[in-house]
Order: C-alpha cells, then structure tokens, then sequence
C-alpha cells in the first residue's frame, strides 16, 4: 500500500538535500566558468564537462547544464515529498484522481538517466567524474527506497524485481561495451539509449504487473505507486 507516513518522507528529502548539495556544487563552475573544486584540474569533471554530453541537446548554456537539470529533479521531488507531509490528504486525493505517482515515476527516470550518464563516462568520454558518480549513487538510493516502500508486494518479490532491474542494467553496460569495440561511438550511443528505453518500458510494466497480481489477490485497493500510466 502506498504510505504518507513520515518517517520515509523524511529518508527521501534527506536524500534529495544530498542530491541538491552535489548538483549545486557540480553546477557553479557551469555557472562561473571555473574548474570544478577538489576534482583536479584537467581531471576528469572537466572532461565530462568539456564533453558535448555535459548539456542537453548540446546547447552550450547553464539553463540546459546537466547539474542544473538535476536541481530542478531533486527539488522537485523534495517539494512533493514535503507537501504530502504538509497536503496529506490533498495530496492522496491529487494522486487518486489524476491516476498517477509522479515522485515514483520520477524517481525511476532519475534513475535511467544516471545510468545513461554514468555509461557515457564510461564508454563514450572514457573520463570519470567523483560528484557525478555520487549524484548516480544517490539517484540509485532513491529509485531503491521507492521501489522498497511503494510496492504492495511481499519483500521477497521487492527483491526480485531490483534484481530484474539491476540484472538488465549490467546487461546494457555489456551491451555497451562490447559494441563500443567494433562500432562507431554515434552508432553505440544509439543502441545504447534504445537499450535503456527497452529497460525504463520493462520496468513500469513489471511495475504495473506486480501490482496487478497484487490487486487481483487482495480486496484492498493498489497502491497509488502503482498507477504511472
């Protein structure tokens, strides 16, 4: 069932200040035009920065910089957690009526996103940013806690699915790095996004389908986690 208890509000907003902390720290020198701190000049946040991956659509400007997108999806998701605690029950009726879960939703978009960046580093800008792989850790954290909280499944059948879900991440890295050896970096890219959008479908579905089996056993209602369609 989904829950607006406190005590995992409280987890996430401590996980999105973490998040707002680095992705501002990462964000200054989009914003100053400086090295970034404690990473090293000529280190590798400046080649991930240099890189043409560093800002959306290749647009050379702070408004489409990576770490102030990532502002944006730490805040946004604080803001929401923060107004269940403050909206509890505007919130839940919010959510019933527009039949969606927009942190959980969010939360595994995060996800897939720093999983995309952190294969770039790996196998496209062969550099590897120390801020940008803790802003992945911490986007990791939050797609964990919100797959462990929100799904009305036993912690048996929690578990199966991050592992399914963890299984098809190591699979596209392979798929990556093996293309990245005989096939052109344009190419790899291509398949690789593919691959991660195979992966984002195949999650809400097993997502979707957890719940459903749930429902279907249960004259309780599903959780509003489950309702991302």
């Amino acid at each position: 069932m989904h829950s607006t208890s406190p005590k995992p509000i409280f987890w996430y907003l401590f996980l999105c200040l973490l998040g707002i902390g680095v992705c501002l720290f990462l964000f200054a020198p989009y914003y100053q035009n400086t090295p970034v701190a404690f990473c090293g000049t000529g280190g590798g946040c400046d080649a991930v920065r240099e890189s043409g991956f560093s800002h959306l659509f290749g647009w050379q400007h702070w408004f489409w910089s990576l770490p102030f997108w990532g502002l944006v999806f730490y805040v946004g998701i604080g803001l929401h957690n923060l107004s269940k605690l403050i909206f509890t029950n505007q919130i839940r009726h919010l959510e019933q009526k527009l039949n969606l879960q927009l942190d959980v939703l969010a939360a595994t978009l995060g996800f897939l996103f720093s999983v995309y960046l952190t294969g770039l580093e790996a196998f496209v800008i062969f550099a590897w940013c120390s801020f940008c792989l803790i802003q992945a850790t911490i986007a990791t954290t939050l797609f964990i806690s919100y797959a462990y909280n929100y799904l009305p499944v036993s912690p048996k059948k929690k578990l199966s699915f991050l592992t399914e879900i963890f299984s098809g991440v190591t699979v596209v890295y392979l798929i990556w790095w093996l293309l990245s050896i005989w096939w052109s970096t344009q190419t790899t890219l291509s398949l690789a996004i593919f691959s991660l959008v195979v992966l984002g479908v195949y999650s809400l579905w097993r997502l979707k389908k957890l719940c459903r089996l749930t429902s279907t056993g249960s004259n309780q209602p599903a959780s509003p986690a489950c309702k991302t369609h």
